[in-house]
Order: C-alpha cells, then structure tokens, then sequence
C-alpha cells in the first residue's frame, strides 16, 4: 500500500515551467505538440493545461483533472472488442470533423480546446483537415496534440505546433510522491504505471508477469520459448505494449548498471518487433518467436 496523493502531477517540472510562462503570456502559440513516451503524463498535463486555458488562470500549481467541462472538446482513437481483444481505430476524418464542429462553439468561459489525444492514429485525410484549422488560428482556440510517434504526422502539422517534448521521470519525483522502490522500479518511469500499478490487477499481473519471464528467459530451452511466443501472441496491442515496454526498460537500465553496453543492442531489437507488430500486418507469433529465439 502506497501513501500517495493521486491529485498530483509526477515530475516534468521544466515543461510545467515552460508552459506556465505561456499562460502568463510571455510566450503566444495556438497550437501545442506534446510528444515523448507512453504513460508518462502527456495527456494528464494536457487535460490541466486545458483546464487553465479555460478558465483563464495564471497559477502554478498543477493538479491532475479528469472533469468534463463543455469548452473541452476531445478526440482519441475508438477502442472496440473482437473476439476478446481490444482493437485501437485509427481515428477518423468523421471524428474530426465532428469535433471541429463543437470546437467553433462560442466558448462558455476563457477560450476552447480541443485535445487530440494519440494524434499520430489520425488518418492522413483526418490530419489534412486539421491542417486547415491549424492555418487559420482564431483568438480564445487552443489545440494540443498529444502523441508518443509525431514522426507519424505530418511535417506540415508538426511544424504549426509549439513542441514540448516529455521523457520519462526520475526515480526521486516519484519517491516524492510517496512511491515505494518496488512500484517506481515497474513504473519504468512512467507515472500513468505507477497510478495503475496501485489501481489495476490486471496490469499488476502484467508487469509481474513481464519482469518474470525476462529474469528466466536465458535458461528457458526453445520449448519453452514458443510456448512463451504462443502466449503472447494471443494478447492485444496495449498488453504487448505494457510486456515490452517492461523489457526494453530492464534490459537499458541493466547495460547502464553493468556497462555491459552491447544489451543495448537487444533493447532495441525488442522495440523494433514492437514496433514492427504495431504498425504492420506481420504475422504476430512469427515475428515474436524470431525475437524470443534470438535472444540470448
């Protein structure tokens, strides 16, 4: 059991600074990119950002806000299940256009924003439109893309934004929160992990599950490797996303504590597959099974 406050935003205090110095209008931008990895808190700061934007406020303090409000207008890809899995669609042309269409309302309060949350899932017809909105920025209208890829949008989308890159927190802003050194170890540096971890079973069996298979694999026989590959192969794209990540996130931190910099190699192989399992067609087991067989 962990003694944490769950209002509190983890880390990133030089991009709250930046974008506190926005809201106090020593920078004007309309549009904001906010990238770097999953579940570090790109979304949560945005949502506040949000709220501030919209009530006008100038304050410091950052506080994690999951209240609907009418002036915020939110996109994010369409989650359905099939056959027991999740499945992420890309978002739509359709979406965005009903969300532009909300997003041009008179604003209640201060301004309106609209939040495009794993942007990079636009399609390119759905991102050309917002290309459109982009170019004719209108006072009191505030966009924030949120993606964890912005090489998938559009260099033209990118370069409309203001960029705020994110990374993943150290160790100590979680301890200040009141984090455990077993919870901030499977965090991975990640404070979207680290609520989940104290909140959701399931993720917590993940990540037990990942850390486990990791710590034995170099003595599990190519038996066991398949049967391991089979397993995964069954899962979703975000349970492979939460598996690997645990991985690439051991395997990194082991070459730096050992300086044995050649494991570095295997991280990224890893988030290659990874990679390569959410982007394409490629037959899951196969290519999960060319990893766990060429790992060693």
């Amino acid at each position: 059991m962990y003694n944490v406050n769950k209002k509190s935003i983890i880390g990133h205090h030089p991009q709250l600074q930046l974008l506190n110095a926005f809201l106090h209008k020593k920078k004007m931008h309309h549009s904001f990119l906010f990238c770097g990895p999953e579940h570090v808190g790109k979304m949560t700061i945005a949502r506040s950002f949000a709220q501030k934007l919209i009530g006008g406020e100038t304050n410091e303090g950052w506080m994690i806000c999951d209240v609907a409000h009418s002036d915020l207008v939110t996109i994010a890809p369409i989650v359905e299940e099939k056959k027991g899995k999740m499945v992420y669609k890309d978002i739509s042309l359709d979406q965005l256009f009903s969300a532009r269409r909300s997003f041009a309302l008179a604003p209640d309060q201060k301004a309106k924003v609209l939040i495009i949350d794993d942007a990079e899932r636009m399609t390119i017809s759905a991102q050309n439109a917002l290309l459109k909105t982009l170019e004719e920025p209108q006072k009191n209208r505030f966009i924030i893309l949120v993606a964890h890829r912005p090489d998938q949008l559009l260099e033209t989308i990118v370069s409309r934004c203001f960029v705020v890159h994110f990374s993943l927190v150290n160790d100590p802003d979680f301890h200040a929160q009141g984090f455990d050194q077993q919870c901030v170890d499977d965090a991975q540096g990640r404070p979207g992990y680290a609520y989940r971890l104290q909140d959701d079973p399931e993720f917590v069996e993940i990540i037990s599950f990942a850390r486990d298979q990791l710590r034995t694999l170099s003595r599990m026989s190519l038996v066991e490797r398949m049967q391991l590959a089979t397993e995964l192969s069954k899962k979703d794209e975000k349970y492979l996303s939460c598996f690997f990540y645990a991985w690439i996130y051991r395997v990194r931190l082991a070459a730096l504590q050992t300086k044995k910099f050649h494991l570095l190699k295997i991280a990224q192989r890893v988030e290659s597959v990874l990679v390569l399992l959410q982007d394409t067609n490629v037959n899951k087991q196969l290519a999960i099974e060319d990893l766990l067989i060429h790992i060693t």
